[in-house]
């Protein structure tokens, strides 16, 4: 359910951001039919937050805080 409502509301969002030029996603998957970028909305990024939820469920704020740079960081690096 999570994951269903993370992709979803993900969607919303970008679909906002991108007609109104706040966004732009210079590579997409079908362009001509989606102006946001689908494979980030509705996999990876929900997929990275169940991770991080998972991997985060029993620590304390500065433990979570560093995974957080751990799993971020090198998607970021990736994506730039």
């Amino acid at each position: 359910m999570v994951y269903l409502f993370n992709a979803v509301t993900n969607g919303i969002i970008d679909k906002f951001l991108t007609s109104y030029n706040i966004v732009k996603s210079p590579v997409r998957f079908v362009p001509k039919i989606f102006n946001t970028h689908i494979l980030f909305d509705f996999l990876l990024y929900p997929t990275f937050t169940i991770l991080y939820n998972q991997a985060t469920m029993k620590d304390k704020p500065f433990a979570m805080f560093y995974k957080l740079l751990f799993l971020t960081i090198p998607a970021f690096l990736i994506e730039v």
